[in-house]
């Protein structure tokens, strides 16, 4: 700290501006990367109903396809 209130010379004063300025950001980020991490854990995902059968909007969209979906492709969707 005595680098920022009672520099020897410029260049101390302008080493401990950028260490204040590095501390200040790293700050925020350790503060952004906890902030996101909470929501991961809390966060809850919508839920889609697909309603099958043959007039159902996801089956007229497969049909539209220029291929055909496999056994997993469909399992999983």
């Amino acid at each position: 700290m005595a680098g920022v209130h009672a520099p020897e010379s410029m260049g101390d004063a302008s080493a401990a501006r950028k260490r204040l300025v590095f501390d200040e950001l790293l700050r925020i980020q350790l503060a952004l990367v906890q902030q996101k991490r909470d929501l991961e854990r809390t966060a809850q995902g919508i839920v889609h109903e697909i309603l099958h059968g043959e007039d159902s909007l996801v089956e007229r969209y497969w049909s539209h396809l220029a291929f055909g979906l496999t056994g997993a492709q469909r399992r999983t969707i």
